[in-house]
Protein backbone atom coordinates (compact mmCIF):
# COMPACT_ATOMS: atom_id res chain seq x y z
CA UNK A 1 0.00 0.00 0.00
CA UNK A 2 1.44 3.35 -1.11
CA UNK A 3 1.92 5.97 2.05
CA UNK A 4 -0.68 8.82 2.16
CA UNK A 5 0.84 11.98 2.72
CA UNK A 6 -0.80 14.76 4.47
CA UNK A 7 -2.26 17.73 2.75
CA UNK A 8 -0.03 20.44 2.02
CA UNK A 9 -0.89 24.45 3.64
CA UNK A 10 -2.08 24.90 0.19
CA UNK A 11 -3.85 21.95 -0.85
CA UNK A 12 -7.77 22.23 -1.21
CA UNK A 13 -8.57 20.65 1.96
CA UNK A 14 -6.72 22.79 3.97
CA UNK A 15 -7.93 25.78 2.43
CA UNK A 16 -11.51 25.25 3.15
CA UNK A 17 -10.78 24.28 6.61
CA UNK A 18 -8.50 27.56 7.43
CA UNK A 19 -11.53 29.09 5.38
CA UNK A 20 -14.33 27.71 7.83
CA UNK A 21 -11.86 28.54 10.97
CA UNK A 22 -11.86 32.60 9.64
CA UNK A 23 -15.61 32.18 9.40
CA UNK A 24 -15.62 30.96 12.82
CA UNK A 25 -13.08 33.70 14.19
CA UNK A 26 -14.86 36.30 12.46
CA UNK A 27 -18.19 35.92 13.83
CA UNK A 28 -17.02 35.56 17.15
CA UNK A 29 -17.18 31.97 17.85
CA UNK A 30 -13.91 31.55 19.32
CA UNK A 31 -13.93 27.97 20.96
CA UNK A 32 -15.54 26.92 17.32
CA UNK A 33 -12.83 28.41 15.77
CA UNK A 34 -10.05 26.98 17.94
CA UNK A 35 -11.02 23.55 17.07
CA UNK A 36 -11.33 24.60 13.50
CA UNK A 37 -7.84 25.76 13.59
CA UNK A 38 -6.81 22.82 15.27
CA UNK A 39 -8.07 20.71 11.76
CA UNK A 40 -6.07 22.64 9.92
CA UNK A 41 -3.10 21.57 11.87
CA UNK A 42 -3.96 17.55 11.72
CA UNK A 43 -3.75 18.52 7.87
CA UNK A 44 -0.91 20.38 7.84
CA UNK A 45 1.01 20.58 10.98
CA UNK A 46 3.11 24.40 11.82
CA UNK A 47 0.68 25.84 9.15
CA UNK A 48 1.46 29.28 9.89
CA UNK A 49 -1.44 31.35 9.34
CA UNK A 50 -3.35 28.67 11.37
CA UNK A 51 -0.65 29.34 13.90
CA UNK A 52 -0.35 33.08 13.80
CA UNK A 53 -4.44 33.07 14.24
CA UNK A 54 -4.50 31.07 16.95
CA UNK A 55 -2.07 33.40 18.70
CA UNK A 56 -4.61 36.04 18.11
CA UNK A 57 -6.84 34.21 20.12
CA UNK A 58 -5.10 33.48 22.55
CA UNK A 59 -4.07 36.83 23.22
CA UNK A 60 -7.46 38.25 23.00
CA UNK A 61 -8.53 35.45 25.38
CA UNK A 62 -5.74 36.93 28.05
CA UNK A 63 -3.33 33.99 27.52
CA UNK A 64 -0.53 36.30 26.33
CA UNK A 65 2.39 33.81 26.78
CA UNK A 66 0.72 31.08 25.01
CA UNK A 67 -0.19 34.07 22.23
CA UNK A 68 3.63 34.44 22.06
CA UNK A 69 4.60 30.89 21.78
CA UNK A 70 2.14 30.08 18.84
CA UNK A 71 3.37 33.60 17.17
CA UNK A 72 7.30 32.11 17.90
CA UNK A 73 5.80 28.41 15.70
CA UNK A 74 4.20 30.50 12.83
CA UNK A 75 7.30 32.41 12.11
CA UNK A 76 9.73 29.35 12.85
CA UNK A 77 7.23 27.74 9.47
CA UNK A 78 7.39 31.65 7.49
CA UNK A 79 10.08 33.70 8.91
CA UNK A 80 9.22 36.45 6.20
CA UNK A 81 5.49 36.27 7.74
CA UNK A 82 5.17 40.36 8.75
CA UNK A 83 1.74 40.20 10.17
CA UNK A 84 3.28 37.39 12.61
CA UNK A 85 6.16 39.67 13.47
CA UNK A 86 3.92 42.57 14.18
CA UNK A 87 1.61 40.92 16.22
CA UNK A 88 4.49 39.43 18.30
CA UNK A 89 5.61 42.83 18.63
CA UNK A 90 2.54 44.07 19.77
CA UNK A 91 2.41 40.76 22.09
CA UNK A 92 5.90 41.72 23.55
CA UNK A 93 4.86 45.26 24.39
CA UNK A 94 2.32 44.30 25.87
CA UNK A 95 5.01 42.04 28.59
CA UNK A 96 6.92 44.77 28.49
CA UNK A 97 9.79 43.32 26.85
CA UNK A 98 11.00 46.61 25.10
CA UNK A 99 14.30 45.69 23.41
CA UNK A 100 12.52 42.32 22.20
CA UNK A 101 9.66 44.49 20.57
CA UNK A 102 11.82 46.20 18.63
CA UNK A 103 13.43 43.39 17.42
CA UNK A 104 10.08 42.09 16.37
CA UNK A 105 9.04 45.04 14.20
CA UNK A 106 12.27 45.82 13.11
CA UNK A 107 11.94 41.96 11.51
CA UNK A 108 8.33 42.89 10.00
CA UNK A 109 9.57 45.67 8.53
CA UNK A 110 12.65 43.80 6.47
CA UNK A 111 10.21 41.18 5.66
CA UNK A 112 7.93 44.00 4.28
CA UNK A 113 9.46 47.07 3.63
CA UNK A 114 6.57 48.72 2.06
CA UNK A 115 4.56 48.03 5.20
CA UNK A 116 3.93 51.20 6.96
CA UNK A 117 2.60 49.55 9.84
CA UNK A 118 5.81 48.12 10.77
CA UNK A 119 7.77 51.36 10.37
CA UNK A 120 5.44 53.27 12.48
CA UNK A 121 5.32 50.59 15.23
CA UNK A 122 9.24 50.61 15.18
CA UNK A 123 9.69 54.22 15.29
CA UNK A 124 6.97 53.94 18.42
CA UNK A 125 9.51 51.49 20.51
CA UNK A 126 12.46 53.51 19.55
CA UNK A 127 10.96 56.58 20.81
CA UNK A 128 9.56 54.53 23.95
CA UNK A 129 13.51 53.55 24.11
CA UNK A 130 14.49 57.21 24.22
CA UNK A 131 16.49 56.04 20.50
CA UNK A 132 14.73 59.61 18.91
CA UNK A 133 16.96 59.80 15.75
CA UNK A 134 16.14 55.97 14.92
CA UNK A 135 12.92 56.65 15.65
CA UNK A 136 12.64 59.63 13.14
CA UNK A 137 14.14 57.35 10.91
CA UNK A 138 11.50 55.06 11.10
CA UNK A 139 8.56 57.55 11.30
CA UNK A 140 9.95 58.49 7.85
CA UNK A 141 10.06 55.34 6.20
CA UNK A 142 6.38 55.12 7.43
CA UNK A 143 5.11 58.22 6.23
CA UNK A 144 6.58 57.57 1.93
CA UNK A 145 4.12 54.36 2.87
CA UNK A 146 0.27 54.61 1.56
CA UNK A 147 -0.43 52.81 5.42
CA UNK A 148 -3.64 54.36 6.85
CA UNK A 149 -1.19 55.34 9.69
CA UNK A 150 0.70 58.24 8.11
CA UNK A 151 -0.87 60.91 9.69
CA UNK A 152 -0.24 59.14 13.22
CA UNK A 153 3.79 58.75 11.77
CA UNK A 154 3.94 62.95 11.14
CA UNK A 155 2.52 63.23 14.47
CA UNK A 156 4.70 60.89 16.61
CA UNK A 157 7.93 62.01 14.21
CA UNK A 158 6.76 65.64 15.40
CA UNK A 159 7.08 64.60 18.59
CA UNK A 160 10.37 63.02 18.47
CA UNK A 161 11.96 65.84 16.67
CA UNK A 162 10.39 68.34 19.13
CA UNK A 163 12.34 66.16 21.82
CA UNK A 164 15.26 66.54 19.64
CA UNK A 165 15.18 70.81 19.71
CA UNK A 166 14.32 70.19 15.75
CA UNK A 167 11.27 72.64 16.84
CA UNK A 168 10.79 74.29 12.91
CA UNK A 169 11.04 70.68 11.95
CA UNK A 170 8.62 69.25 14.58
CA UNK A 171 6.12 71.94 13.37
CA UNK A 172 5.98 71.21 10.08
CA UNK A 173 5.22 67.32 10.77
CA UNK A 174 2.27 68.88 13.47
CA UNK A 175 1.08 70.82 10.22
CA UNK A 176 1.16 67.86 7.91
CA UNK A 177 -0.99 65.38 10.81
CA UNK A 178 -3.30 67.86 11.26
CA UNK A 179 -3.91 68.81 7.52
CA UNK A 180 -4.56 64.78 7.36
CA UNK A 181 -6.10 64.61 10.85
CA UNK A 182 -7.82 68.14 11.57
CA UNK A 183 -9.90 66.36 14.73
CA UNK A 184 -6.40 64.93 16.37
CA UNK A 185 -6.69 67.06 19.57
CA UNK A 186 -3.50 66.32 20.60
CA UNK A 187 -1.96 67.58 17.21
CA UNK A 188 -3.05 71.20 17.75
CA UNK A 189 -1.72 71.01 21.07
CA UNK A 190 1.56 70.02 20.56
CA UNK A 191 1.66 72.70 17.40
CA UNK A 192 0.93 74.99 19.80
CA UNK A 193 3.50 74.02 22.38
CA UNK A 194 6.51 74.19 19.85
CA UNK A 195 4.70 77.08 18.44
CA UNK A 196 4.83 79.13 21.97
CA UNK A 197 8.55 78.25 22.21
CA UNK A 198 9.34 79.54 18.91
CA UNK A 199 7.76 82.75 20.04
CA UNK A 200 4.84 82.63 18.16
CA UNK A 201 2.12 83.24 20.53
CA UNK A 202 -0.84 84.24 18.48
CA UNK A 203 -0.46 81.15 16.55
CA UNK A 204 0.08 79.28 19.60
CA UNK A 205 -3.21 80.15 20.76
CA UNK A 206 -4.95 79.57 17.50
CA UNK A 207 -3.87 76.28 18.08
CA UNK A 208 -5.01 75.67 21.57
CA UNK A 209 -8.41 76.78 20.68
CA UNK A 210 -8.12 74.34 17.68
CA UNK A 211 -7.52 71.52 20.29
CA UNK A 212 -10.45 73.05 22.32
CA UNK A 213 -12.22 72.73 19.43
CA UNK A 214 -11.86 69.01 18.86
CA UNK A 215 -11.95 68.08 22.31
CA UNK A 216 -13.63 70.45 24.61
CA UNK A 217 -12.76 68.93 27.64
CA UNK A 218 -9.20 69.01 26.94
CA UNK A 219 -8.05 70.17 30.48
CA UNK A 220 -4.24 70.93 29.68
CA UNK A 221 -5.35 72.90 26.69
CA UNK A 222 -7.70 75.42 28.47
CA UNK A 223 -4.67 75.65 31.19
CA UNK A 224 -2.04 76.36 28.75
CA UNK A 225 -4.51 78.86 26.16
CA UNK A 226 -4.68 80.96 29.92
CA UNK A 227 -0.88 80.63 30.06
CA UNK A 228 -0.69 82.15 26.43
CA UNK A 229 -3.50 84.54 26.53
CA UNK A 230 -1.67 85.94 29.80
CA UNK A 231 1.55 86.46 28.37
CA UNK A 232 0.00 88.69 25.71
CA UNK A 233 -2.04 91.06 28.15
CA UNK A 234 -5.33 89.60 27.38
CA UNK A 235 -6.53 89.13 31.31
CA UNK A 236 -10.26 88.38 30.72
CA UNK A 237 -9.29 85.94 28.07
CA UNK A 238 -6.65 84.16 30.09
CA UNK A 239 -9.05 83.70 33.47
CA UNK A 240 -12.10 82.77 31.36
CA UNK A 241 -9.63 79.45 29.90
CA UNK A 242 -8.66 79.09 33.28
CA UNK A 243 -11.95 78.99 34.81
CA UNK A 244 -12.74 76.35 31.62
CA UNK A 245 -9.98 74.35 33.10
CA UNK A 246 -10.80 74.73 36.52
CA UNK A 247 -14.47 73.21 35.88
CA UNK A 248 -13.67 70.60 34.12
CA UNK A 249 -10.75 69.41 36.66
CA UNK A 250 -10.78 70.95 40.63
CA UNK A 251 -7.79 69.30 40.81
CA UNK A 252 -6.02 71.39 38.96
CA UNK A 253 -6.04 75.10 40.64
CA UNK A 254 -2.98 74.79 42.26
CA UNK A 255 -1.66 74.62 39.17
CA UNK A 256 -3.65 78.17 37.98
CA UNK A 257 -2.60 79.61 41.05
CA UNK A 258 1.06 78.28 40.17
CA UNK A 259 0.71 79.84 36.63
CA UNK A 260 -0.64 83.11 37.53
CA UNK A 261 2.55 83.78 40.05
CA UNK A 262 5.53 82.59 38.00
CA UNK A 263 4.26 84.43 34.17
CA UNK A 264 6.18 87.59 34.40
CA UNK A 265 2.35 89.24 33.33
CA UNK A 266 1.07 87.29 36.12
CA UNK A 267 -0.12 88.02 39.41
CA UNK A 268 0.37 86.64 43.47
CA UNK A 269 -3.01 85.88 44.48
CA UNK A 270 -3.20 85.48 48.25
CA UNK A 271 -6.71 85.21 48.61
CA UNK A 272 -7.01 81.84 47.02
CA UNK A 273 -11.06 82.03 47.59
CA UNK A 274 -11.43 85.11 45.63
CA UNK A 275 -9.29 83.49 43.06
CA UNK A 276 -12.16 80.70 43.09
CA UNK A 277 -14.54 83.28 42.87
CA UNK A 278 -12.98 85.22 40.15
CA UNK A 279 -12.63 82.19 37.73
CA UNK A 280 -15.93 81.24 38.17
CA UNK A 281 -16.78 84.05 36.41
Amino acid sequence: MRRRHPPRPDSAATVAALARADAARAAGRLVQAVALYGEVLRLAPEHPAALHRLGLIAHLSGYHEAALGLFDRALAARPDFPEAHLNRGAMLRHLGRLDEEIAAFRAAAVARPELGEAHFNLGNSLQTAGRLEEAVAAFDRAVTSTSKLVPLAHYNRGIALHRLGRRAAAIEDFERCIALMPDLATAHFNLALALEEAGEGERAIAAYRAAIAADPDYVAAHHNLGNALQARGDRDRAFAAYGAALRLDPTCFARIVNSLAAHPAGELWLDLAALRRRLAG
